[in-house]
């Protein structure tokens, strides 16, 4: 994979997605367009919209496959330009983040005013950020680390953009732009790979006609908004974009299938069984002398909706399951993505494992930890054997439940975090 910053940025506004990707099993290639960040600046001023086609050119000759390219504004369009143009095949995917044919004038004069008002540079980094802030849609947080990734220091100790002062691309006037546009409308035209189009659902560079306008030029390609985010949606933690260019991935240019593995070795078991993403819980209980007991568990499920069924399997040889038994009930506390520390307390040795974590008891007085995304109190129906674990199959009592909260997941043997996107008719 090739990844492209657009305007203003450098290559590490991919830092974190490119992360992302190499974890999906991609092989990543990231690159400083001309005159932007640790690149050399052109001794001779050549800046031009065909310099910077020419450089993406060079770039994937060298590579040793055709690889997927991923663009952003700038980046994207000079790569649209560069895979149409060519004679010869460059390019097995492309995903444009933020760049169309057709461009909001609105948008790329704001972009425009934002790159020159570090003419005389910016005293902190906060400085540069308060500018920055101005021109993000007002739900989207700023990342001052982010904004410090594409400043430099210059001389005189003043901080301004990572990029070449004679670059003059943010000022070029009307009719530039319109043979631009020409350019990139023939590019599009042309255009008979995968592509995907991704955009900040508050991008003031790419509005809804010039998505109309490239879904008329590419009539094949996916799209995708991303919801929350302005013009710069790839330096910021954002999942959803990373899944959805993984998922754009996946099925455009899936990686090269894995040959089965033999046999049921516990460790090739367990790797396998942690392809398997859940979400985690805490499953909790009390001796018969009232004492509370509990752990972590991920193997939780629902069995029956009438009767209310769900089950959970744990260890035979835990100390938990006499308390079970003697107890007849138990709670399964479901941990949202602030719950992290408790779930690795239920995990360990540690002998009191409810200090400092905050429940309370209901009917069948056992510990119902607060604040967690959904609680179930349950009779214990039946106990059967499952090998080196015992099944616990419930019956739900009660029930408590917040919607608005996000789950904590556990996949191959690693804590992830997923933001659910929920739209306004949800809430």
């Amino acid at each position: 994979m090739l990844l492209l910053p657009g305007f203003g940025q450098t290559a590490a506004a991919w830092a974190r997605a490119s992360k992302a990707l190499v974890a999906a099993g991609r092989y990543v290639v990231t690159v400083e367009l001309r005159g932007h960040g640790e690149s050399d600046w052109s001794p001779n001023r050549r800046y031009e919209l065909g310099d910077i086609i020419q450089d993406i050119v060079a770039v994937i000759q060298q590579l040793p496959s055709k690889p997927a390219v991923v663009g952003a504004n700038l980046g994207g369009l000079a790569a649209l330009a560069a895979i149409s143009e060519s004679p010869e095949p460059l390019a097995s995917a492309l995903v444009l983040i933020d760049a169309a044919p057709r461009m909001a004038p609105a948008g790329l004069d704001r972009m425009a005013s934002l790159m020159t008002m570090d003419a005389d540079g910016f005293s902190t980094v906060a400085d540069a950020g308060r500018v920055v802030a101005e021109h993000l849609p007002a739900k989207q947080q700023l990342d001052l680390e982010e904004v410090k990734r594409h400043l430099r220091r210059c001389d005189d100790g003043r901080f301004r953009w990572h990029i070449d002062p004679a670059y003059q691309g943010f000022k070029v006037d009307a009719s530039d732009r319109k043979a631009a546009q020409r350019r990139f409308t023939a590019a599009a035209l042309a255009l008979d790979i995968p592509t995907f189009f991704v955009r900040g659902e508050s991008s003031t560079k790419v509005d809804r006609e010039s998505m109309h306008e490239f879904r008329e030029l590419v009539p094949h390609a996916e799209f995708a908004d991303i919801p929350g985010m302005g013009d710069a949606i790839i330096g910021g933690r954002n999942d959803a974009f990373d899944a959805a260019i993984i998922g754009f991935l996946e099925r455009a240019i899936p990686r090269s299938k894995l040959r089965p593995q033999g046999g049921v070795e516990p460790r090739m078991l367990r790797d396998a069984m942690g392809c398997f993403a859940t979400g985690v819980t805490v499953i909790t209980t009390s001796d018969p002398d009232g004492t509370p007991m509990g752990f972590t568990a991920n193997s939780f499920t629902s069995v029956s909706l009438d009767p209310p069924l769900v089950l959970f399997c744990v260890k035979r040889e835990s100390a938990s399951v006499e308390a079970l038994r003697k107890r007849g009930a138990f709670a399964v506390n479901v941990l949202h993505i602030g719950q992290q520390a408790i779930s690795g307390k239920f995990a360990s040795r540690i002998e009191d494992r409810f200090a400092a974590t905050e429940w309370e008891l209901w009917e069948y007085q056992v510990p119902i930890i607060l604040d967690a995304i959904a609680n179930f109190e349950c009779s214990i129906r039946e106990i059967v054997d499952g090998g080196d674990h015992v099944i616990v199959l419930g019956l739900v009592k009660r029930v408590h439940y917040d919607p608005v909260r996000d789950p904590l997941l556990f996949f191959q043997g690693k804590y992830r975090r997923i933001h659910v996107a929920r739209e306004e008719s949800e809430k």
